[in-house]
């Protein structure tokens, strides 16, 4: 049986194997700054409708229909992970919410805007699927809890303080201005995902190899 852990050591280690890896560390920072924005750019939609008179009704089923894209998005998941690089279905993610995002400031329907939720999240479970695989091949067995124990806490981060800075956006720029803002700042991190070396040498999943159990200096008892 395992000897009692802990907890601080753990969680130290834990992150220190995130920040190890390259890949990891890259697709982390991109990941959390995209769900930042786009998080803050959610907020700002919601309250442009409402200001556009678009009816609670509306604004229920335009909410909606970001689930629908992402439960039809992970249908798609394993035939397109099948057929797209790993570079392409990470990048594309990023450049579909590029161009989607700026398009609802021009937009007075709820149902309409609805769409555009679907289709901006049609991508996103193949390049999850994409990523999180390569992920949990990498992390060797006993890391692969503290690896998910990172992750959910960074992504915390990043879906508490994206609310929180779109509302201060709405209130500082009126409803387009902060639309674009949000659509600016998912460009940015978009050209930053472009022009990575790390992501365009991205593996296949199938081309990994599981990695070694880490060494530790603990002594073992007879």
């Amino acid at each position: 049986p395992a000897g009692g852990g802990h907890l601080g050591r753990e969680m130290a280690e834990g992150l220190r194997w995130v920040w190890s890896e390259r890949h990891v560390r890259v697709t982390v920072a991109c990941a959390v700054s995209l769900n930042f924005f786009f998080s803050a750019y959610y907020i700002v939609i919601i309250v442009l409708a409402k200001e556009r008179g678009v009816t609670s009704g509306e604004i229920g089923v335009m909410a909606a229909m970001l689930g629908v894209g992402g439960v039809l998005g992970s249908l798609i998941a394993p035939a397109l992970q099948r057929r797209l690089r790993p570079y392409v279905s990470i990048v594309s993610v990023f450049w579909v919410l590029t161009l989607l995002t700026p398009l609802a400031a021009a937009i007075h329907d709820g149902y309409l805007l609805g769409a555009l939720f679907v289709a901006m999240a049609l991508l996103p479970p193949t390049a999850n699927t994409t990523i999180g695989t390569y992920q949990l091949l990498l992390t060797p067995d006993r890391l692969r809890g503290r690896l998910t124990s990172v992750m959910g806490v960074i992504g915390g981060v990043s879906a508490a303080t994206g609310p929180a800075f779109g509302g201060l956006v709405v209130q500082a720029f009126p409803g387009t201005d902060a639309v674009l803002l949000c659509a600016a700042g998912i460009a940015l991190v978009t050209l930053v995902v472009t022009v990575s070396p790390t992501l365009r040498r991205f593996p296949r999943a199938d081309t990994l190899v599981p990695a070694p159990e880490p060494t530790t200096t603990e002594e073992k008892t007879p």
